[in-house]
């Protein structure tokens, strides 16, 4: 009877253990697609948002654009990234984001490096939206204000 009480309780336990290990935190962030955010900024009406949110090494990025200045323009496979810099600055391009032109929406997951991760929990990611009148970028946001969930 003594070993069946001790097995029940490290079995509640052990279910316990398993049962956290998928509670680990992730970094959420949100932020405003505007032309003055561009490098140099741009003028124009466009807008969109984008939320990005880091569970564990991967990086989840969904958001939305409206009252773009002219059709998209793809570069190096998309017409939306996510890049690598600080603000103020342009940079390289992290992943290429799925464009649904139709409804103005975005949308694209990566497993982050350890250097990357490192970078977006310091805000240095940012999404930019390219178009045919603005093809260095119309719209972009820096994703900066890191809340644990």
């Amino acid at each position: 009877m003594r070993d069946t009480k001790r097995w029940a309780v490290l079995a509640v336990l052990g279910a316990g253990l398993l049962g956290m290990t998928g509670c680990g935190k992730s970094s959420v962030s949100t932020t405003t697609l505007k032309g003055e955010n561009e490098v140099p900024p741009v003028t124009t009406t466009a807008s969109g948002t984008a939320n990005a949110t880091l569970d564990g090494d991967e990086l989840s990025v969904n958001g939305t654009f409206s009252g773009l200045s002219s059709a998209l323009h793809e570069v190096s496979g998309s017409s939306a990234h996510v890049h690598n810099e600080a603000v103020g600055a342009n940079g390289p391009i992290v992943f290429n984001l799925t464009v649904n032109a139709s409804n103005g929406s975005f949308s694209g997951t990566k497993k982050l490096t350890d250097s990357e991760k490192d970078a977006f929990e310091a805000g240095r990611f940012y999404v930019n939206i390219h178009t045919m009148n603005h093809n260095e970028g119309e719209i972009r946001g820096q994703f900066s204000s890191i809340l644990d969930e």
